[in-house]
């Protein structure tokens, strides 16, 4: 490393240490300010929703070259300016199999059935007791973006 990507090198860390130091300063004094009354929790949301989108934005739009960086990192784990970095890869298929799609739409069929269930019942073919499903519910708000 020539001294000019030590200059370089020093400076991004310099203002990535302000940048996420200052991001918990903010975080802190917004959550302080909804605890308080002074800022409506909703502006709070949309405000903490736009900064993960952004994120998210920024993510996708680097994804190729952060692996090509981490590449040049022999360990799968690794700590980059005091943030530890983990390599991982991830296999996806996509079956086009008729017996396993015939087989999901017989576990959502049961599953309906079983969410129909007011009291336990007797399955008619082995004297089986059905029990009825635990329910939970969880209260959420999230914001719906407009496409105007």
């Amino acid at each position: 490393m020539d001294l000019e990507e030590l200059r370089n090198n020093q400076n991004a860390q310099l203002v990535l240490s302000d940048v996420s130091s200052g991001l918990t300063i903010l975080a802190e004094n917004v959550i302080g300010a909804v605890q308080e009354g002074t800022i409506n929790p909703l502006d709070a949301e949309a405000f903490a929703t736009f900064l993960g989108k952004m994120s998210d934005k920024i993510r996708e739009n680097i994804k190729t070259q952060v692996l090509a960086e981490a590449s040049k990192y022999s360990n799968r784990e690794f700590v980059y300016q005091g943030i530890t970095f983990v390599k991982g890869s991830k296999t996806t298929y996509k079956f086009s199999d008729v017996k396993l799609e015939n087989l999901k739409k017989s576990v959502q069929a049961r599953e309906k059935f079983l969410k129909s269930l007011t009291e336990p019942v007797a399955d008619p073919e082995t004297g089986e007791l059905i029990e009825v499903p635990i329910k939970s519910v969880t209260d959420y708000v999230y914001i719906k973006h407009n496409t105007d």
